[in-house]
């Protein structure tokens, strides 16, 4: 079989471990990150129209105070 055509090993999409210092901080709330693969996934499910992503990206924030929220 030629190396070029041998299937090449899945990445881990696991995050890096953090400290517990860190981990304490990440979860008062979403990171950045998250708010903007939220936003991501929100504007590919509205059909990826463009000039929405302001209205995406509170819809998202909004949606993790609700998950967030006491």
């Amino acid at each position: 079989m030629n190396k070029s055509t041998k299937a090449m090993p899945k990445k881990s999409l696991k995050h890096p471990k953090k400290s517990p210092k860190e981990n304490a901080e990440t979860t008062s709330g979403p990171s950045e990150e998250d708010i903007q693969l939220a936003a991501y996934y929100l504007w590919k499910a509205k059909g990826e129209k463009a000039g929405e992503d302001r209205e995406d990206w509170f819809a998202a924030e909004a949606s993790f105070k609700e998950d967030y929220s006491d």
